[in-house]
């Protein structure tokens, strides 16, 4: 299931959800319900990445300024990777 909200796309992320995403002709991003802040950006295909990319980001807010970290390329680094090394650490 996918919301839309403005041109933002919500949706729980899982395996079958993730492999669903194919590029289109200009970058989507899309949020998990689960997760506040946790984005996967599907990136248009191009020459050198004829499947497009899908990149991991968290946004949070720091000294009232909009932030985001880079966490790696899908499927590099999986959702249930990315939730027990950096969402939920030990």
């Amino acid at each position: 299931k996918t919301k839309e909200a403005g041109n933002k796309k919500r949706s729980e992320f899982t395996a079958k959800f993730i492999e669903s995403l194919n590029p289109t002709e200009k970058e989507e991003r899309y949020t998990d319900v689960k997760t506040p802040g946790l984005t996967l950006a599907m990136y248009p295909a191009s020459p050198w990445k004829p499947n497009g990319s899908k990149k991991w980001r968290f946004r949070y807010m720091y000294a009232s300024k909009a932030k985001m970290l880079f966490f790696g390329d899908y499927p590099t680094v999986s959702s249930g990777k990315l939730a027990r090394k950096f969402l939920m650490p030990e």
